[in-house]
């Protein structure tokens, strides 16, 4: 029961964490910019808690949710993790959703779980957890107990093959 298939290799992906995720070189040095119907704070435990309709900006990301705990050391983030009925992400042409997001800016990784799915024109991803490793431009995505991933390709400006309607490759 291998749940985890790590997709490499695949032009799709390779722009999901390629041109698009190099933006975001570019948004760390960009400030994150945090918008919500309230905010607490604990200084001791270098938190704050973002709650009702949270936006939160960074370069060309976009992350809104129902709620957003960003964690701190010093001066640094550490961690935003945002979760809502879905988390929607957006970056680039690219849109996600799922229950919770966790942002990792020092580590260069997002991750977007609880039936999990990202969108890029046509094309899809989907499991239960889809983790970008922006540093490595590296994509996996890990199905649930029971549940297999699924990729869905389209081929650009291709003739579809006979029967698939305009699909150039699918996994189910």
């Amino acid at each position: 029961m291998h749940r985890s298939v790590v997709l490499l290799g695949i032009l799709w992906l390779s722009g999901l964490s390629g041109p698009g995720f190099a933006a975001e070189k570019r948004a760390a040095a960009e400030p994150i910019e945090v918008s919500a119907d309230s905010l607490q704070v604990d200084e001791r435990a270098q938190r704050a808690t973002y709650t009702g309709n949270v936006v939160v900006h960074r370069g060309d990301l976009t992350i809104n949710a129902d709620r957003v705990l960003i964690q701190g050391s010093g001066k640094a983030v550490q961690r935003i993790v945002a979760t809502g009925n879905p988390v929607r992400l957006r970056q680039a042409d690219r849109r996600g959703d799922g229950q919770q997001l966790v942002y990792e800016p020092g580590q260069e990784r997002i991750t977007l779980s609880g039936n999990a799915h990202i969108r890029q024109e046509s094309n899809e991803l989907a499991g239960e957890r889809i983790t970008y490793l922006l540093r490595e431009q590296r994509t996996e995505v890990t199905g649930k107990s029971g549940q297999r991933v699924k990729s869905i390709f389209y081929s650009s400006g291709d003739a579809a093959l006979p029967g698939q309607g305009g699909q150039a490759g699918s996994s189910r």
